[in-house]
């Protein structure tokens, strides 16, 4: 609503990305499928498991009825389908931004293929693995939900109540997650919040 406001702070304070599903809509997994958002992965994991869509109606109900009985199979077809093989060039416009942090509600590896580009001038840094490190030419990037490039042991989160639980079980997350999007202006792409 007030663009040059949001402007003039990122040139003081530089800028943090939310990133959400919908960011994704460019990238293409190794089937060169687009990585289904919403609907798309409710629908399909509801074919792949056999499940009757209108009981379930939503993704986090979907994954929570499918962990009970196949997580490990459900774990394997969420990296299989999120895996990112290819992605349009238009993303190269994030290592040009001035980035403070990432924060992202995306089990995909986009990011971290965009910025493995050899013109890059900043490296990513996953938290959950190297911690937070604050240094210029580093963007710190918090997976809230876990990641595609995390060991096979841990687990993909798609439901409120387990974010929430995370939240809960390692508060200092939380108030580190708070205090980046309170320190520089935060654009959320991708995501209806």
């Amino acid at each position: 609503d007030n663009e040059p406001l949001f402007k003039e702070f990122v040139s003081k304070y530089g800028m943090n990305l939310f990133l959400g599903a919908g960011f994704s809509t460019y990238a293409y997994n190794e089937q060169d499928e687009a990585l289904p958002l919403g609907e798309a992965i409710a629908d399909k994991l509801c074919t792949v498991f056999g499940l009757n869509k209108g009981r379930y109606c939503d993704l986090g109900k979907i994954c929570r009825k499918i962990k009970k009985e196949q997580e490990d199979a459900l774990s394997s077809f969420l990296r299989d389908t999120y895996k990112v093989k290819r992605f349009d060039n238009a993303y190269s416009c994030l290592y040009k931004l001035p980035l403070r942090s990432i924060i992202s509600i995306n089990i995909d590896n986009l990011v971290e293929k965009v910025f493995e580009n050899s013109e890059s001038p900043k490296d990513l840094s996953d938290v959950s693995i190297n911690g937070d490190l604050s240094k210029d030419n580093i963007v710190p990037i918090y997976k809230l939900h876990g990641s595609v490039t995390y060991p096979f042991s841990v687990p993909l989160s798609f439901t409120e109540e387990e974010l929430h639980n995370l939240f809960v079980k390692d508060n200092r997350l939380f108030q580190t997650v708070s205090y980046k999007i309170s320190c520089s202006p935060t654009l959320f792409w991708g995501t209806s919040l």
